[in-house]
């Protein structure tokens, strides 16, 4: 199994600005068409965008990391293909309709499958109150992506001259491999490593872009949150994403939502909690209290005896569903608050209250 995180030269814990800065340097370090006289650079170009594809994917890395993790390794003797950048549906298939053939008495050539330039995705962060929440809000967020190059125009080169068929896949985009096993032949298509894949090469490079076809370009983008959104979950824009070199499709921008602590309420779902402390006596005798909520101050009736960590509940005044307009409810802890210290005054009614409390449990004192 590949070391995509030593490939980029980056930590297993690299952050995505740390991931796509390493990503930038090797581009240079690497690209056949500013390299042409060092000998691999193509196969070495092609582990690099290999590695960015899945490490700069927060899905794909998250399953490379937890195959990584789980200490399955396959070196290049052993029986198991590379799984690359995690494409587990037409590339695992024509590895196995190959196998399969070469049971059946004969080897076969995949058919080759059209070079697919998708940029890559972008993921971001952003920061939304707790009363967000319950009306939804709509966020503005600034994103550095690879745009068309604004001098050649995606193409990678100034004049029409400039792209030539690649010598290596003849324009195909991929080339053939041979693997010798003990039931015969088996050949395999991959993707050229000399053109990644696009069947052309840039003879004359733009001097912008150094034949990408991309820049980066900083842009202003507006996202609705919707209202019940929780914590940690992503939003999805597509084709928001990195454009694909050369003329591919974009990539999809993800935002994940942070939800900032409001120090006045617990979430649970769609329940809010609220802790209010009363006085002993408001506990004992009654009464009415306010009591805070997203939509502003609400009275709550409070009975006579009401108990320290009793929870009343105002249904509706929670959060809404992030499915349904149905929304959750206020639960309020009632905390009774006994004082340390108390006036002269306050404690002479205390101590006649105990007195006659005493006497009314126990009796007239000549009945004792």
């Amino acid at each position: 199994m590949k070391d995509y995180y030593a490939i980029l030269n980056i930590p297993p814990d690299a952050e995505e600005e740390t991931i796509k800065k390493s990503y930038r340097e090797l581009v240079k370090q690497y690209h056949p068409d500013l390299n042409k006289n060092t000998p691999d650079t193509a196969k070495k170009m092609t582990e690099v965008n290999e590695a960015y594809e899945t490490l700069s994917d927060p899905e794909k890395r998250r399953r490379y990391d937890a195959l990584r993790q789980g200490g399955v390794s396959y070196g290049d003797s052993g029986g198991m293909p590379d799984f690359g950048g995690f494409d587990f549906g037409e590339g695992m298939g024509t590895i196995f309709e190959d196998f399969f053939d070469v049971f059946r008495g004969r080897s076969t050539t995949s058919q080759a499958r059209p070079a697919y330039n998708r940029g890559a995705d972008i993921e971001v962060s952003v920061e939304v109150a707790l009363k967000d929440v319950l009306t939804g809000v709509n966020k503005q967020i600034s994103v550095e992506r690879l745009e068309n190059c604004d001098t050649c125009k995606g193409k990678g080169t100034k004049s029409e001259s400039g792209v030539s068929t690649c010598s290596n896949c003849k324009g195909t985009g991929y080339v053939q491999s041979e693997t010798r096993t003990p039931f015969g032949v088996m050949f395999r298509t991959t993707t050229c490593p000399t053109c990644q894949g696009e069947g052309k090469q840039i003879k004359n490079p733009c001097q912008n872009c150094k034949g990408t076809g991309t820049e980066y370009k900083r842009r202003q983008i507006n996202v609705e949150i919707p209202a019940g959104i929780e914590d940690g979950m992503r939003i999805r824009l597509s084709d928001e994403g990195h454009k694909g070199k050369r003329g591919g499709t974009k990539g999809d921008l993800y935002i994940r939502v942070n939800i900032k602590s409001n120090p006045l309420f617990t979430r649970q779902g769609k329940d809010l909690i609220n802790i209010i402390q009363i006085p002993y006596y408001t506990a004992i005798l009654g009464g009415e209290i306010s009591v805070n909520s997203l939509e502003g101050p609400k009275k709550l009736n409070i009975r006579r005896g009401t108990q320290h960590k009793e929870v009343y509940t105002i249904k509706g005044n929670g959060l809404p569903d992030l499915k349904s307009t149905k929304r959750g409810d206020l639960k309020v802890v009632i905390e009774v608050n006994i004082p340390k210290n108390i006036s002269s005054d306050e404690e002479k009614l205390l101590k006649e209250i105990t007195r006659q409390k005493n006497e009314a449990d126990s009796g007239p004192w000549w009945k004792v």
